[in-house]
């Protein structure tokens, strides 16, 4: 669940900056497992037009908060910093982008994890009528496709037991 302030300020000709929060309701199994109470995700998206593509960077910050800060003799992650990076372009009525996400994990204990982890999508997108369109889209981790898990994912872009291949039809009223 989630807020969006769609422009705090504007800059240049084309550029906007927002505001955005989230709060995670943990339905995925190993969020359950973990005893995830919920999570919050603070996020300020800067979006600009150059070059004829749209382009975003969003610097982002997580909190999770759990019932205890270790599971299973692992230290659970409290804090994720991360940082958002975007561009698409349109053409008639098609469009593609892509994306990448990349960031560190501290847990409640302080250590931050070993390495920068990232992760990355593409998709493209076609608009049959002003409401209904069809999206192909790859992700590595679940990007998209499951938050809670793969916000932060591993490095194998189209690895097969790791990524997610959707197709989506979508009708907007």
């Amino acid at each position: 669940m989630g807020v969006k302030y769609q422009s705090l300020f504007e800059f240049a000709s084309s550029g906007n900056v927002a505001l955005g929060g989230q709060f995670t309701i943990p339905t995925y199994e190993y969020s359950r497992k973990d005893n995830l109470i919920t999570a919050f995700r603070l996020d300020m998206p800067v979006s600009f037009e150059y070059l004829g593509l749209n382009w975003g960077v969003s610097p982002r910050i997580k909190k999770n908060f759990h019932t205890y800060e270790t599971r299973g003799g692992r230290s659970l992650t409290e804090w994720t910093y991360s940082l958002s990076l975007w561009t698409s372009y349109s053409w008639s009525d098609f469009s593609t982008g892509l994306s990448m996400l990349g960031g560190e994990t501290v847990s409640y204990q302080g250590t931050v994890r070993d390495q920068f982890n990232y992760s990355g999508s593409v998709y493209l997108s076609y608009s049959w009528t002003d409401k209904i369109s069809t999206t192909i889209s790859a992700a590595n981790a679940g990007y998209y496709a499951d938050t809670e898990k793969g916000t932060i994912g591993n490095i194998d872009f189209f690895d097969s037991a790791s990524s997610s291949y959707n197709l989506d039809l979508t009708y907007q009223f």
